[in-house]
């Protein structure tokens, strides 16, 4: 009886595993279009250039914009709370509740800490300032 059993359990699965298999027509490198494929790889990368981004401030009534990523540098302008401006690159600075970054608003020459800006001056989508 236990021997019947566990043939009845085993044969269908040894039966699908057994099975021959139809061969893929297109190879997988075929699939996705190479110019896709490389975009993508050389985005994970970091190779593919960014974009500025304009972005919203977000949190206090208004931000300083200085001239170096600290906030012991000085404010050279603030920027209110909802106004949007272009950042073209972050650096890592004085950290702002656990954010260390800060974009670099390239029409006023300053920095504003990443903690202030919106997703849209996230790490992936602003480089790295040189």
């Amino acid at each position: 009886m236990r021997l019947s059993t566990i043939i009845s359990v085993l044969l269908p699965v040894a039966a699908v595993l057994a099975a021959p298999t139809a061969p893929i027509d297109v190879p997988i490198t075929d699939a996705i279009p190479a110019e896709r494929l490389a975009l993508r790889e050389g985005e994970d990368a970091g190779l593919v250039a960014r974009k500025n981004q304009v972005c919203k401030i977000v949190g206090t009534n208004q931000v300083n914009c200085r001239y170096q990523p600290t906030t012991k540098a000085g404010a050279i302008l603030g920027f209110p709370r909802g106004s949007k401006h272009e950042f073209s690159c972050y650096k890592i600075g004085e950290c702002i509740n656990g954010n260390c970054t800060w974009d670099w608003a390239e029409n006023w020459n300053c920095f504003v800490s990443g903690y202030y800006t919106d997703s849209n001056c996230s790490r992936a989508k602003l480089k790295r300032c040189a």
